[in-house]
């Protein structure tokens, strides 16, 4: 990382930083919920969709740095978007079926 980006990332605020591990902690839960054909799959990937749009909305008011303004990050964050997505909405599907109790 550069040193501005240590700073920028070093900046967030620490309801940020709770908020991203929570998202973090859920997607986790969420994939074993969802090996362990458990509905609340659904719930835990939803909370962990939500905090993303919250770090995602609070990164793009404050302004990217360079570094994390270019076509690579920008790829990986819509890699990470698609995959809890994705995720959220397979779990969903897997309930509506009854295949999750």
């Amino acid at each position: 990382f550069t040193p501005y980006r240590i700073d920028f990332l070093g900046g967030f605020p620490t309801w940020l930083v709770m908020g991203w591990g929570i998202e973090m902690g859920c997607i986790v839960l969420g994939s074993f919920l969802l090996l362990s054909r458990s509905s609340w799959a659904v719930v835990a990937f939803g909370f962990s969709v939500f905090f993303m749009v919250v770090s995602q909305a609070y990164q793009l008011t404050m302004g990217l740095p360079p570094s994390m303004s270019t076509l690579s990050y920008g790829s990986q964050v819509a890699i990470i978007w698609a995959i809890a997505v994705g995720l959220l909405v397979y779990a969903n599907r897997m309930r509506t079926r009854r295949i999750l109790h």
